[in-house]
Parts: C-alpha cells; sequence; structure tokens
C-alpha cells in the first residue's frame, strides 16, 4: 500500500486556490440557541481558512442588543455587536 506524502493532503490541493472575496456571515444568536448547532456553523469556515492559508471566510456573532447571550444549555456567549449596527450596504464587508 503506497503512503500518502505531504505534498497530497488537503493544504496541498488548496494551494494553487485562486483568491475570491472574502464571504461575510453574521450570526444571529436567540436567547436558549442551539449550541451544538453553533459550532457545526462556524468550524467548516474556520477549517477552510486554515487550510487555505488565506481568509475566505468571515464572521460575526450577533444578537438582538449586542450582548452575551445564552444557548439552551447554559452557556454564555458573548457577542461581536447587536443587530441594529449590522451594515449590510454592498460592499460593507469587503477588506
Amino acid at each position: 500500500m503506497r503512503q500518502p506524502v505531504a505534498e497530497e493532503g488537503p493544504a496541498r490541493q488548496l494551494a494553487g486556490f485562486t483568491s475570491k472575496p472574502v464571504q461575510a456571515f453574521a450570526f444571529v444568536l436567540i436567547p436558549n440557541f442551539s449550541m451544538i448547532a453553533f459550532p457545526s456553523a462556524i468550524e467548516p469556515l474556520r477549517i477552510a481558512n486554515r487550510l487555505s492559508g488565506q481568509e475566505l471566510y468571515r464572521w460575526q456573532v450577533v444578537s438582538k442588543s449586542g450582548g452575551p447571550i445564552r444557548a439552551s444549555n447554559g452557556v454564555l456567549v458573548m457577542t461581536d455587536q447587536s443587530l441594529a449596527d449590522i451594515d449590510l450596504s454592498p460592499g460593507a464587508n469587503q477588506p
């Protein structure tokens, strides 16, 4: 059986990836949100950034008031800003 070499891993496959504009997301958390769903949504974005060696995705965590919000399991999660503070104008999230 042939042993894979490092150059054949995911990072190598993405090495020639052409840079695209950063995709921006806002995760709006509501009281008693499902904690399992939250990291399940963020982790693929984080991993894609890491494997590509560049920022493909950017996200912010938002709540109605902009303060911390409690998940259904009791964990308190800090947010980046309030829902009212999100800038939705075209190009607002471009680097």
